[in-house]
């Protein structure tokens, strides 16, 4: 049975090369104090910059992850993260947009683990008594550098961190354009 089939949610992967750049912006809001605690750690508040940014430096991927759903979006959101020792990010969606985009700028698949989707099935598993129906959860091989985007109505969580190793990364926000 083909992963298709048990989880047929369209996701973009892609790879972004070098993301050094990005964690020294990352370690310069921190410097700055330009971030919130949250429950995974640290989030930065400094959007403008952020979105300013990523048009630039990420126009090439925002581009193939709108061209692959074949819709205009339009970046409207984008923050970085820093999951420290035990954060985690409870089950969500992002209601404010249609579409997020995440990039990878410290993670190691032998220390973190990935982001985990929910089919959108999973309540009705769950109700009818299969507790842990794991087919119903795809969490994507991830690495330095990976890039994930999805239907932002898609529920994922973001397991404890039980590593010393901080997981960094930058989400941004897509909505489709008015007029296409």
């Amino acid at each position: 049975m083909s992963l298709n089939y048990l989880f047929p949610i369209p996701f973009f992967v892609s790879y972004k090369n070098n993301v050094k750049n990005f964690v020294k912006e990352v370690e310069e809001d921190v410097k700055e104090k330009k971030f919130v605690e949250g429950t995974s750690g640290i989030v930065g508040n400094n959007q403008k910059k952020w979105i300013n940014l990523m048009n630039k430096e990420l126009k090439e991927e925002i581009e193939k992850f709108s061209n692959s759903f074949g819709i205009p979006l339009e970046l409207t959101d984008a923050w970085w993260a820093k999951n420290k020792y035990l954060g985690y990010e409870p089950t969500h969606v992002h209601a404010k947009c249609d579409f997020v985009l995440t990039l990878y700028l410290n993670f190691d698949p032998e220390e973190h683990s990935s982001v985990e989707f929910e089919h959108p099935a999973f309540d009705f598993y769950s109700f009818r008594g299969h507790s842990k129906a794991p087919f119903l959860i795809f969490a994507p091989k991830l690495e330095t550098g990976s890039i994930i985007g999805f239907p932002a109505h898609l529920r994922h969580k973001t397991p404890l961190n039980k590593s010393k190793q901080d997981k960094i990364f930058i989400a941004m926000h897509l909505k489709i354009k008015d007029k296409f």
